[in-house]
């Protein structure tokens, strides 16, 4: 990406709302130049299968960032906005563990072969997460998405 690239997809990032939702909590705010592009090209795929016209004028960018506003969301580093999906690292790499569902709580104790997780229900607090980021963090990426 030439310098005039990356000048104009971080201006892209900024205007369109989204500086508001990337990045850690509680620190300066860094041009995720990626995210714009992407989520217009995806919105742009799901246009495409809708009548003709339909969303003209639409971009994907300031979709998401109008949701956002509505739902009063907010910068929270790994933790996605509605707060049931986090980023953790394990060894060898990060993993995002979306776990929204009674299901999913449920299933913690077979995916990290741990019965102590077993007790755990949705909506998982931060202590739950916690222990889970710890478990996580001593188990390789690729066993635990394999899983």
């Amino acid at each position: 990406m030439s310098e005039g690239e990356a000048e104009r997809a971080a201006r892209r990032w900024a205007e369109s709302g989204l500086l508001w939702l990337t990045g850690p909590e509680r620190a300066p705010t860094l041009p995720d130049r990626a995210l714009p592009l992407v989520a217009d090209e995806l919105f742009a795929q799901l246009s495409a299968l809708a009548p003709e016209g339909a969303f003209a004028g639409l971009r994907g960018a300031e979709l998401l960032a109008e949701r956002a506003a509505c739902y009063g969301f907010s910068r929270r580093g790994r933790v996605a906005p509605g707060g049931a999906c986090r980023l953790l690292e394990a060894l060898g790499g990060w993993l995002a563990a979306n776990l929204p569902r009674e299901a999913d709580a449920r299933s913690l104790a077979a995916w990290l072969e741990d019965d102590a997780l077993a007790a755990v229900s949705a909506p998982l607090g931060d202590a739950a997460w916690r222990e889970i980021a710890a478990r996580v963090g001593r188990r390789e990426r690729d066993a635990c998405v394999a899983r």
